[in-house]
């Protein structure tokens, strides 16, 4: 009986969730922008982000705030991406300074970002209940995706 416990115990603790609803990314991890995404995302803390410009200089920079907020769409959290630092001139169109609200994903190959705005949150919903697979629906819509660097 004990055997099996162990072995229940291991393989609970094995198992991925479902899919990367969380905010939190690692510390000190880069994500790089994929196909139109042309910024990059420097991980600074569980609730900052800097975000630069791929062509620009270290001196052009957004650094946003990211919280979580009581909204879900189907089963995904809605977080705020805010910018509450800009250097330099990078006009950036993943973070703005009055804040911007995604569904985000993560898997093994990256981050995927969905913008949501009031007037798309129900004819998301209806996608989303529509699908068995419901990550792959929101990879395929995100606005934009980033790999790990």
């Amino acid at each position: 009986m004990l055997i099996i416990l162990i072995v229940l115990v291991l393989s609970l603790s094995a198992c991925k969730p479902e899919s990367g609803l969380s905010t939190e990314l690692e510390k000190g991890d880069t994500y790089i922008g994929k196909n139109a995404t042309l910024e990059l995302i420097e991980v600074n803390s569980s609730d900052s982000w800097t975000i630069k410009s791929q062509s620009k200089d270290d001196t052009n920079y957004t650094v946003v705030s990211v919280k979580e907020t009581d909204e879900k769409v189907d089963k995904y959290p809605v977080i705020e991406l805010k910018a509450t630092e800009v250097m330099g001139d990078i006009d950036s169109r993943f973070a703005k300074r009055e804040g911007r609200q995604f569904i985000m994903i993560q898997d093994e190959e990256g981050l995927y970002f969905k913008s949501i705005a009031e007037d798309i949150i129900k004819e998301m919903e209806e996608e989303l209940q529509k699908t068995e697979e419901k990550d792959e629906l929101i990879k395929n819509l995100s606005n934009f995706k980033f790999v790990r660097e």
